[in-house]
């Protein structure tokens, strides 16, 4: 009675199949929301600061008709200090998109002379 090998997978399907895997958990990655992503906003006075759910966008608006100037002042995940202005109290809202990549990751509401609000994570 002769005994039965088990027979071995070639060594470059193992290969191309681990190289794959690593490329598709790297794409997913890179595209991937965070687990704990959430609209939120944030407000000096009546004025409003709001980022949405992806984190890629964010918004000011001017909810003072009071001649103080208001903007969004906001930190990503590879710069620092980037801005948004409010276009007044018209009711027009501010916007920046940061796409995909490098996302929101704190903001605040500012009004010139009077202050900002503290930050907020993301």
């Amino acid at each position: 009675m002769t005994a039965t090998r088990p027979r071995l997978k070639p060594m470059r399907n193992t290969a191309l199949g681990a190289v794959a895997t690593v490329a598709a958990l790297a794409f997913a990655t890179l595209f991937a929301t965070p687990a704990h992503a959430h609209a939120t906003s944030t407000f000096h006075g009546q004025d409003k600061a709001w980022i949405n759910v992806t984190h890629a966008d964010i918004w000011v608006s001017d909810g003072e008709c009071d001649a103080n100037h208001v903007y969004a002042q906001f930190d990503t995940d590879f710069t620092r200090d980037r801005k948004v202005h409010a276009n007044g109290c018209r009711g027009e809202s501010g916007h920046s998109h940061q796409g995909v990549v490098d996302r929101i990751i704190r903001f605040r509401v500012c009004e010139a002379s009077v202050g900002c609000s503290p930050y907020k994570n993301a």
